[in-house]
């Protein structure tokens, strides 16, 4: 809004722009992403153990990865079309391994949380590649 405002004043006051006052408090920005978890767990969603829900690394397609050289992979593919994005790309990667793409074939549904354990243990030798 402050940005648009200071557009707006440029091309009416020959390129000065004004200046605008912009309140915005930052427990109340955190109040309103703290209902989508809080309400996650109303309905059973989200369990009070860590690691084990959709945003805070229990999920295979919404976590970080060790890498074999050091660093680490953020992952955050929560859409079905971004995961089959990366799956698609890590298998272009590693198309010379074909037991690194064998394993990408056979890689468990980060969708069902039954299966979340086996598929982060299967991405997880992925990247240690």
């Amino acid at each position: 809004l402050a940005l648009h405002a200071r557009e707006k004043h440029r091309s009416t006051v020959g390129g000065v722009g004004g200046g605008q006052v912009v309140d915005a408090a930052i427990s109340e920005g955190a109040a309103y992403l703290t209902a989508f978890a809080y309400e996650l767990r109303r309905v059973g969603g989200w369990g009070a153990q860590r690691g084990r829900n959709l945003l805070d690394g229990g999920a295979p397609n919404y976590r970080c990865y060790a890498c074999k050289g050091g660093g680490y992979m953020a992952l955050g593919a929560l859409e079905p079309k971004f995961w089959k994005c990366f799956v698609g790309l890590l298998r272009e990667e590693l198309k010379d391994e074909e037991d690194a793409v064998q394993a990408l074939r056979a890689l468990p549904s980060p969708y069902d949380p039954t299966r979340w354990a086996a598929c982060a243990e299967e991405l997880e030798a992925v990247f240690m590649r």
